[in-house]
């Protein structure tokens, strides 16, 4: 029997490049046995069974009820249109829930609805309405494509399942503002819009309410108690939907191989490193990359098109510079309807588009503190997703297909523009396209080698689109950046942070992303002229190994790295645990700490600590690797931190905005009496805490204070609080 299958496995493509990936991973990882991050086998294998009643039962909760979810939008979807196909309505299902999370938060937030009980009454109804409409689909073997897209999960799956398994808290140094923000709806059970950040650190432009919501909505669903528990429990599962929605956008851009080759090509960018941390963004390109899939998809498809244009939307709210190059993108695919004389689509798409303008503005008001009434915000939202189905309403089917030659000859003479700007920015000193492809060497080499193959054989159909979006997913550092620095160059020091910012993304995440298209296009021309498993085989090693001599002394979060120096990296971050200047590498927070937030949860049980309290926080550091007391990550409360060092003209760019405050400012603060003081400081002349001023925890050098009301003054203080529990 075997060597009658021995032929039939050997002549199958896919099944080869499968072979190939485990033994060159198994190559790779003894090659890398010295690598310079410190491992250990047996620490990270105790981590996980220490770990593993926090961060497995919480994976298991979370991950059960997005998937009940999912399944209940992905029978809505074919209730809509049983035309869609199962694996585009699962995946709309699975990133519908966060779509989902950002309508639900912002509408039943504010009125204390936002709870587990309203999340699983409305599961029920759902499920109950659309039982007859949910089956299983029935699995046959995967196409190419998708069978490289599922060897890429299983590459990930290596190093990030277990890590996700041995960190309770995202290993990244500065994401903590958003668990806090989830932590702060899952204790006060209510989303307040412009009242939503408790850590406090950072300005209002850097909250993501998309994200926390999306968080908020699987914690109060799967009945977690911590947001930060529910944040890293989804590392692995994001990352596995992110690259089948790499999969899905590169299958709307050329086909389906290609769209498997983008998938493997995600290794070679730096966004396996970034989304360990679970911000905006990184993740948020799971929306990014979904939305324009499904909204560019030539079968002119008015429910993928509708959804295509929610996500695109919510991506704005989860992160505002990845979500206006996205919503750029979509524009100018949409520009191209017009350009090929498809008046009908591109009459759909513009009302789309700009419902989805609308879904999202809230995230403007809320980045820029400008407060209005919160029926302001779900009014934009409702008038949004009503012109998005209205607008995809419009969509109707094309008599011919056939494309205006001028329409093609305009769309391939502005991506040839476009390739020579990108090789001109490659070979001229200080442009981001320099910095780019010196960071991702073979990435780049790829890209410019498949923007050419792209320029000489364009796909043959809905071609003008297809080169649009290309055009415009490489245009950022062509034109923003250029535009910033002549506009604002130096006019403040939030400008100059918003340039950085702007700036950096663009480097780090939105051009590496980008950059795999044309690239996996080169290799998916490969795999027509030569056998696809050499052409898949000879990627991997590319992939897998590490470029002779280039092992250490450059930053794995901003260069091109193989997946075994990832595996390595994770699996050191495994052993050790990510923040080890703390006083646990793991939690962030040690036995002290851990008491000091069971007291102040019993104040909130008390109902002495409400949401709009704020706790004066004395501290010597609050940079990402400080020893301090993140008190708003596990219990949502306000923190407002005066700190010893460093002096406010030393103070780092992400500190603009912010509540953080100099020590300076203690008597400034002392005046308003606030009703509770954290002190992590040595107390002396002339910071020390008034008589009125009771202690009511004291351990370890964390000392928490809470003022000892007047009659007057504890009965106004009951007032406040029942009158917020009413509301």
């Amino acid at each position: 029997m075997a060597e009658k299958s021995l032929p039939r496995i050997t002549s199958d493509p896919l099944a080869i490049v499968a072979a190939a990936a485990v033994v060159f991973s198994a190559i790779s990882i003894y090659e890398l046995r010295d690598f310079d991050f410190p491992r250990d086998l047996h620490a990270a294998c105790s981590a996980m069974l220490k770990l593993a009643p926090d961060t497995s039962v919480t994976a298991i909760k979370v991950w059960a009820f997005w998937a009940w979810s999912a399944l209940l939008i992905a029978a809505f979807v074919r209730k809509l249109d049983p035309d869609v196909e199962w694996f585009d309505s699962s995946l709309i299902g699975i990133a519908g829930v966060w779509v989902l999370a950002y309508f639900v938060g912002t509408f039943l937030g504010p009125i204390g609805l936002f709870r587990g009980p309203t999340l699983w009454l409305g599961a029920l109804a759902a499920t109950f309405y659309l039982y007859p409409n949910i089956s299983v689909p029935k699995f046959r073997r995967p196409s190419f494509g998708l069978g490289l897209a599922l060897i890429a999960i299983a590459l990930a799956a290596v190093s990030l399942l277990p890590l996700q398994l041995g960190s309770p808290v995202a290993p990244y140094m500065d994401v903590l503002s958003w668990p806090a923000s989830a932590q702060r709806i899952l204790t006060f059970g209510r989303y307040l819009p412009f009242d939503n950040d408790p850590y406090g650190i950072f300005g209002p432009n850097v909250q993501q309410p998309g994200l926390e919501l999306f968080y908020a909505y699987l914690a109060l669903g799967s009945h977690t108690k911590l947001a930060v528990l529910a944040e890293s429990s989804l590392i692995f599962p994001i990352a596995a939907l992110m690259i089948l929605a790499t999969y899905r956008l590169g299958t709307t851009l050329f086909d389906e191989v290609t769209g498997g080759a983008a998938t493997l090509l995600l290794f070679l960018t730096t966004i396996f490193r970034w989304l360990e941390g679970m911000r905006g963004t990184a993740v948020d390109f799971v929306l990014v990359a979904l939305g324009l899939a499904l909204f560019m998809d030539p079968r002119r498809s008015r429910i993928l098109m509708a959804s295509g244009a929610l996500m695109l939307a919510v991506t704005l709210p989860s992160h505002a510079i990845d979500g206006a190059l996205a919503l750029g993108v979509a524009s100018a695919a949409c520009a191209s309807w017009l350009l090929s004389g498809d008046f009908s689509r591109f009459r759909a798409g513009a009302l789309s588009l700009a419902g989805a303008l609308l879904v999202g503005a809230p995230e403007i008001a809320i980045a820029q503190a400008m407060v209005v009434p919160t029926a302001v915000l779900m009014l934009a939202e409702i008038a949004g997703a009503a012109l998005i189905i209205y607008g995809a309403s419009l969509l109707r089917q094309r008599d011919g297909d056939v494309e205006p030659r001028v329409a093609i000859f305009l769309t391939r003479a502005v991506l040839v523009i476009v390739t020579a700007a990108v090789l001109h920015d490659v070979v001229r000193g200080g442009s981001l396209y320099e910095e780019v492809t010196a960071n991702f060497v073979l990435l780049g080499i790829l890209a410019l080698a498949g923007l050419v193959a792209i320029i000489i054989r364009p796909p043959s159909t809905d071609t003008v689109g297809r080169l649009c979006a290309i055009s415009a997913m490489l245009l950022p550092p062509l034109a923003i950046v250029r535009v910033l620095a002549s506009v604002a160059p130096d006019a403040s020091a939030s400008a100059g942070f918003v340039n950085f910012e702007l700036t950096r993304k663009i480097a780090d995440h939105w051009m590496p992303f980008a950059m795999i298209f044309p690239a996996a296009r080169l290799v998916g021309l490969g795999c027509g002229l030569l056998p696809k498993a050499a052409v898949m085989t000879g990627l991997l090693a590319l992939l897998i190994f590490p470029p002779p001599g280039k092992l250490g002394g450059f930053d794995y979060y901003t260069h091109e790295h193989s997946i075994g120096e990832n595996w390595m990296i994770d699996f050191s971050i495994l052993s050790n645990g990510y923040w080890t200047l703390s006083n646990d590498s793991r939690w962030t927070a040690g036995p002290t700490e851990l008491r000091l937030f069971e007291v102040i949860r019993s104040e909130i049980a008390a109902g002495r600590l409400i949401p709009s309290t704020h706790i004066l926080h004395l501290v010597h550091d609050v940079s990402p690797y400080a020893k301090w007391a993140r008190f708003s990550v596990f219990t949502g409360v306000d923190d407002d931190p005066l700190v010893l060092t460093p002096a406010e003209s030393e103070w780092p760019m992400f500190l603009v905005g912010g509540r953080v405050r100099s020590i300076i400012h203690f008597k400034e603060e002392m005046a308003k009496r606030p009703t509770y003081i954290l002190s992590e400081i040595p107390l002396s002349e002339p910071i020390t805490i008034p008589a009125e001023y009771e202690p009511i925890f004291d351990s370890g050098g964390i000392i928490l204070y809470r003022r000892s009301p007047s009659k007057l003054g504890f009965f106004r203080e009951r007032a406040i609080a029942l009158g917020e529990c009413a509301l």
